[in-house]
């Protein structure tokens, strides 16, 4: 990704994401082994995965957003990650329209899951070009 003034507000909110989502994780872990199955630790887990899916579906507005404004602006938008974050955005919408609009409790966790996999290409495509550079640092 080229160097931008836009490329630290879609890394910050892509950063925000992959952080939480790695808290979710790690207090889901914590969660099953101090509380099991206790009605407090299931809220927690609960909050914690819908706050995650609420900023998967920021990061991938904000990475739209910043990708408008640079088309826009004459500079090259990074269609990987605009494609990732529309695959994101489009595919946690239609789960969450299934899960609390309709009663096809079946597909919402597939295309759910299939919006988790998206967010991860996301988070891919937007670091891509600071890892490579970070990389190449520490190889020289």
């Amino acid at each position: 990704m080229t160097e931008s003034p836009t490329s630290a507000i879609e890394e910050f909110a892509v950063g925000f994401y992959l952080l939480l989502l790695c808290g979710t994780i790690v207090g889901y872990g914590v969660i099953q082994v101090t509380t099991g199955t206790v009605i407090g630790g299931a809220l927690v887990i609960v909050g914690l995965l819908w706050f995650t899916v609420l900023a998967a579906v920021w990061a991938s507005l904000a990475v739209l957003t910043t990708n408008a404004y640079r088309y826009f602006h004459d500079e090259p938008p990074s269609w990987k990650a605009v494609t990732f974050a529309s695959l994101t955005f489009l595919t946690l919408g239609v789960a969450l329209y299934l899960f609390f609009a309709t009663t096809l409790y079946r597909l919402w966790l597939p295309i759910g899951g299939l919006g988790f996999f998206c967010s991860l290409g996301l988070i891919i495509s937007v670091f891509d070009g600071r890892a490579r550079r970070v990389w190449s640092q520490h190889v020289r």
